[in-house]
């Protein structure tokens, strides 16, 4: 608070009441736009004037108070964003485990390990992508067995059809003779 007298001749004389400082900073006094509230009056007694009195009232403490209360929400604020912030890092690598394990096995079956198979995740979207890949894991180790048993048996059948025509050779000699 502050108040001023100004006599007649307009000489002031002040009185302040300095006990309540505004903690906010310039910027947030003037973003809240609280209004300056001043009064003024002229002193007459007895017909006769002794100047003007001026009281005009400070809003530091209401002020200091908005200026704690937006202070707190700022924080509140800040501590919701990086909750919120957290738990979508979390979901997202919970989420993405099973993308990576995906990713893994598919390395492995490309370096040529074909008993690859991946375990089911709780992740109904990921599910059919790993149901497809462990399919097709085991349809390529079936056909890649069939091939080997097929190789196998063409490889018994080439010996056989050797050992025949090496015989069919030596018959063929030992009758010129």
């Amino acid at each position: 608070m502050l108040a001023a007298w100004t006599d007649p001749n307009g000489k002031r004389i002040e009185a302040r009441d300095i006990s309540v400082l505004p903690e906010t900073p310039a910027w947030f006094s003037a973003w809240a736009n609280i209004p300056k509230i001043e009064a003024e009056a002229t002193l007459v007694l007895g017909g006769q004037s002794y100047g003007k009195v001026t009281m005009m009232l400070t809003s530091a403490p209401k002020i200091n108070l908005i200026w704690h209360a937006f202070l707190s929400q700022i924080s509140i604020m800040l501590a919701g964003f990086l909750l919120i912030l957290s738990l979508t890092v979390l979901l997202l690598r919970r989420g993405l485990r099973p993308l990576h394990t995906l990713a893994a096995g598919a390395e492995r079956f490309g370096k040529g390990d074909y008993s690859v198979r991946l375990a089911p995740t709780a992740i109904p979207e990921i599910l059919p992508s790993i149901s497809a890949f462990n399919n097709m894991t085991q349809e390529i180790e079936m056909m890649l067995a069939q091939a080997q048993q097929h190789n196998a048996e063409l490889q018994d059948s080439e010996s056989r059809w050797r050992f025949a025509l090496e015989g069919a050779e030596i018959g063929r000699a030992s009758c010129r003779e």
